[in-house]
């Protein structure tokens, strides 16, 4: 389980103010401005339409087997109860040791653009539970890029729905420099690999910054919550391997999926009833989500 940041000693990206990925300026996260959150041509840098039959393969080290690909498209579900979906930890549960505990920035809730180390976290903590213009919770592999290398975590669907959005074969080795204060991709393209899911009543998932060659699933396809979408990387604008999840509603305004306490939390299957970090399951009847 997770709590956000308490500022740990830690390495020297942090003197990029806090940031771990997915700053307005990286392309990656759309600003808050209630935008329809389906996805714009040049939203996060080129996109040049390739499907993911022959995807790059993963470099420096093998990844695990990410299983079978989603079956065909399901029957539809029943509409979803309530306006609001219940999502699962985005991780796979026997890789969730693999996420630090100690390291989470979540969603700047202050809504003002006054700086990178202003912000406002669920809990009403400031930096480094968050950054200024964070629009998603960022969840770090344990062990960096050696970890990456070794093969990394699985990434999975917060809920069942249709990928509107893959996007993969892209640099992700991606850094913090602490020379330039900023995020280098070594001169290659800063352009995150990613997967968006459209959910019931027209609620979006990212997952942002995902390792090349590993996106398993492409668009058009129905998976359901816990679905293999691909492994956690470091491409686009990010200073480590992480997983940037950002949720939509269907305005397209960013939803936090923590919240103050149990009731508002987006997060399925709590520890205890006040708890508001995310557990292993989600609410069925939201995906999949066919129209």
């Amino acid at each position: 389980m997770h709590t956000l940041l308490r500022w740990p000693a830690v390495c020297s990206w942090c003197l990029l103010a806090g940031v771990v990925g997915c700053a307005p300026e990286g392309g990656d996260a759309a600003p808050l401005d209630g935008q329809p959150a389906e996805p714009q041509p040049g939203d996060a840098g080129p996109m040049d339409g390739r499907t993911n039959d022959a995807q790059a393969a993963a470099p420096d080290g093998a990844a695990p087997d990410l299983g079978a690909g989603p079956d065909a498209a399901p029957e539809a579900p029943p509409p979803a109860p309530g306006d609001r979906p219940v999502l699962g930890f985005p991780v796979h549960p026997d890789d969730r040791d693999d996420i630090s505990s100690a390291l989470m920035f979540g969603v700047d809730r202050d809504g003002r653009d006054n700086g990178r180390t202003a912000c406002e976290a669920y809990d009403g903590d400031p930096f480094p539970a968050c950054y200024g213009g964070h629009d998603g919770s960022d969840f770090v592999l344990r062990g960096g890029f050696r970890a990456m290398d070794a093969g990394s975590a699985r990434v999975i669907a917060a809920s069942g729905g249709e990928v509107i959005l893959t996007d993969d074969g892209h640099y992700d080795r991606c850094h913090g420099d602490v020379q330039s204060q900023d995020v280098s991709c070594d001169g290659e393209p800063m352009v995150a690999n990613k997967v968006y899911v459209r959910h019931a009543n027209g609620w979006i998932t990212h997952y942002l910054h995902l390792k090349r060659g590993s996106v398993a699933v492409r668009e058009g396809d129905w998976v359901d919550c816990g679905a293999v979408l691909g492994l956690i990387g470091s491409s686009g604008y990010s200073t480590l391997p992480h997983l940037h999840l950002e949720v939509r509603d269907p305005q397209g305004r960013v939803v936090d999926p923590y919240a103050v306490d149990a009731r508002d939390s987006l997060w399925g299957t709590p520890e205890t009833a006040t708890d508001v970090r995310p557990g292993n399951g989600c609410d069925p009847a939201w995906g999949p989500a066919r129209e």
